[in-house]
This record gives C-alpha cells, structure tokens and sequence, in this order.
C-alpha cells in the first residue's frame, strides 16, 4: 500500500511546482499610529464570502466594512449601519483593498524574495489603520524572518500576533524547531525566556521555547514542559507539543508509529510538515525506508514549508530512495533541491549527494 502511495505521490511531485507558502485569509494585531489621510484612500467597501449553513452549503457574500477579523468572529458594518458578526470558521474569504506598498510586499513574497518583502512588510504596517490587516502581515513577516535564518525575530513576532489574538488563525506560521540541531547563542537566550513563561498564560511562548532547546543541554526541562502544554485545552496547541515529544524518543514501537500518523491527521494541514519529518525519521530509524521517503516527500509536495524543512526532507527522501536501489529517483529529488532550495543548508548535501551518484557506473544508477 505504501509503495503505491508513494508512486502515487511522487507523480504528482514530478507534474506540479511547488507553491510557495498559501495564505489563507486575513487577520490582524492591534492599533498603531496611521495617517488619516491613508484611511481615506481605503475603499469603503470589503466583500466577505462566506458559508452561512457551514462546510457544503451555498457560498454568500456580504458588502460593507470589515471592522475586525480574529480566531473568533469577523465584524462587520453593513452599508446601512447595522453590525454583524459572522464566526471566524465560516470565513471564506475576505476581499479587500491594501496599500501600494503592501502589494508589493506581496509580490516579492511570492516571489520568495524574502528580505526585500519583510522590509517592505515593516513600512507598510506603519501606515496600515486597519488591525486585521496588520495581523495579516505581522504573519508574513514571521515567514520572511523564518526563511531568512531570523528564527529569534520569527518567534517574537509569532508571540506579537497570538498576544493580539490568542485564537489568531495563522497558527501554521508558529517558527517551531523540528530539525536536529542545537540554537545559536542568542537563539538560545531568547528560547530559555519564552521557556520560564506561565504555560496557562503563554503557553505559546513556552511552546517555542522547549521546541528550540529540546537537543541542548536543557532537554529535560523542555520535555517536561512540553509534557505539560500535551493537556492544554487548544487541540493546537496540545498536539503540536505532543509532537515535539517524539523528537526526544529513540526506540519507537511499529503500532505507536500507527498512532502518531493518526495523530498528525488531527492537526490542521497547515501544522502537519514538522510532524511528518519526525515520523519519516523514526520511520527510517526501523529501516522502513519506503514509508520514510512517503512520509518526507509530504511535506514539500503538500506544504513547501518551511524552506528549509522542506529542502530537508528531499534531501532524506533522496537517501532514503537511493537505500531502496531507486538511484533515479533519487537523484532527481537532489536537483529538486538545488533548483529550489539552493541557498537552504540542505543545498550542499544535495549537491554532493548527486555528485557522487553521477560518478557511479550507469547500471548503478538505474532501478
């Protein structure tokens, strides 16, 4: 069965680009000094489409003014003054109008030139009046310091938008640590703090925290915490630190392994990647190499990041195919990641990994 699936998924990989990060709607953070004049320039009306009855029934769609966005409720004024509140899992989609320079933001985002997007990110929040709009880009700007090796801004900026609104939609940009690895000095630092907080008063800090410092020195401390937010009434939450637990464990029973997969369906799609590179390493540490190779080519077919776990998991795919004799394959997995993700970390592994494959006679390197 999972050779088929594997097949399955790998075809797909072949046919379709990989898509940079999906966004998905529009959330926000609290109020900051903007011009009136900018304010004035905004199109009074947004379009907020939406499914009234829940998922399947009929799409509507409501004109007016979008006064806030949160995890919870969207307000909305209706050209006739009146105000109503539509519940944030109904949101289908908010069509709105941003500033010039948050649309070019937008566009190097897409483009995957990160640095030129966060600072064009960082001066259009100046002068964005709206709270769910800033959210919106505060949640970009998590990605773009991600992508560009920022991890301790990534997880401050995190915490900014969970402090604004704790039931914030953009979870799936949280900045975890799911690669083996210790963090740097100042990485570290920060981590020990977000580690210290109250876990029922920041129980995402202290997420970030253990998540960072779970190879280091402080391992017992961080698995004991994250041992506590396991029971944390937000099923987010509660799974993703249940997640980072498996990171500490050696010897994995075959049928836990069935329950961790079962598992990370629980989570919403967004926070699935993390997950699926723990299972595929304890997959491969049971030289189940096939099921390791489906587990890893998940996350850039169906996720894309983060980039560097993304690059990451090609390149564990690629070994893992390359154990199975599938050397093809695995080659073209590695000029995957060097087309894709070439200024990733996983970029020269990649590139020696291929070098040393197309060295070997052609016989060798054929199914």
């Amino acid at each position: 069965m999972a050779k088929v699936e594997l097949r399955q998924l790998t075809e797909i990989h072949w046919e379709r680009i990989h898509s940079r990060f999906c966004w998905v709607g529009c959330v926000a953070i609290w109020c900051l000094a903007a011009a009136l004049s900018y304010a004035q320039q905004m199109s009074p009306q947004d379009v907020v489409e939406w499914n009234p009855g829940g998922a399947g029934s009929a799409r509507a769609r409501l004109s007016g003014q979008v006064l806030e966005y949160t995890g919870q409720l969207l307000f909305l004024r209706l050209p006739d003054g009146r105000e109503q509140k539509i519940p944030a899992q109904k949101v289908l989609r908010v069509h709105t109008q941003y500033s010039p320079l948050h649309q070019e933001a937008e566009e190097r985002f897409q483009l995957g030139r990160f640095t030129e997007a966060l600072h064009l990110y960082r001066k259009a929040i100046e002068e964005e009046p709206r709270r769910w709009v800033r959210r919106q880009m505060l949640a970009r700007m998590v990605v773009c310091y991600e992508e560009t090796g920022q991890a301790t801004a990534a997880g401050e900026t995190f915490l900014l938008l969970v402090q604004s609104d704790p039931d914030t939609l953009y979870w799936e940009v949280i900045p975890l640590a799911w690669l083996p690895g210790v963090p740097d000095v100042g990485l570290e630092r920060q981590a020990k703090q977000w580690l210290a907080q109250d876990p029922e008063q920041a129980p995402a800090a202290v997420l970030l925290g253990a998540s960072h410092l779970l190879s280091g020195p402080d391992r017992a401390t961080a698995l004991q915490r994250l041992n506590t937010l396991v029971r944390h009434p937000d099923p987010r939450i509660a799974l993703l630190a249940l997640a980072q637990t498996w990171r500490s464990q050696v010897q994995v029973e075959p049928a836990q392994l069935e329950v961790w997969e079962r598992t990370i369906q629980k989570l919403p799609a967004g926070l699935r990647a993390g997950p699926y590179y723990v299972l595929g390493r304890a997959l491969a540490h049971q030289d189940r190499w096939e099921e390791a190779a489906l587990a890893w080519m998940r996350i850039p077919i169906l996720y894309g990041r983060p980039r560097s776990l993304a690059a990451r998991a090609l390149v564990e795919a690629g070994a893992a195919l390359q154990r199975l004799g599938q050397t093809e394959q695995a080659a073209r997995l590695y000029k995957e990641v060097l087309a894709k993700y070439p200024d990733t970390a996983s970029g020269s592994e990649a590139s020696q990994r291929l070098h040393e494959l197309q060295k070997q006679p052609a016989s060798a390197t054929s199914n």
